[in-house]
């Protein structure tokens, strides 16, 4: 039996307008998780996901919104799950993306990509986020 543990993201629940190459390829990783998930059952491999939210990486180049968490912190979240074995680990904000996404799908895609809007005219302004 063995383990095989995908990293996608709370974005795939609400793209954002200004990273649509980053959503699609994590929104086709979740697709194709879930799908592996079901064909690998049958061989006694557990297929895992972790949608982590915004976490205060080199990748988000020294702009991560204030809301962002650690990476330690993420990590124990995500190890804790994942020796659970839960299939779907949504970390932190990416459950409150999942929720909201579902509640109120165009809602919630508006809203965020709205308060993206606002963080990223404050940087071109040389404003603190």
């Amino acid at each position: 039996m063995g383990t095989i543990v995908n990293v996608t993201s709370g974005l795939v629940y609400a793209p954002l307008f200004i990273e649509p190459n980053y959503c699609a390829t994590k929104a086709a990783l979740h697709s194709m998780t879930q799908s592996m998930r079901v064909q690998f059952s049958r061989l006694g491999i557990n297929v895992q996901e972790i949608f982590y939210p915004a976490v205060d990486t080199p990748f988000q180049d020294g702009h991560a919104p204030n809301f962002a968490i650690q990476p330690d912190k993420a990590a124990g979240i995500a190890l804790k799950a994942l020796n659970r074995g839960k299939s779907e680990i949504l970390v932190k904000k990416a459950g409150f993306l999942s929720l909201i996404s579902r509640l109120m799908p165009q809602k919630s895609v508006a809203t965020i990509n709205k308060a993206v809007s606002d963080n990223v005219e404050k940087l071109l302004a040389g404003e603190n986020c």
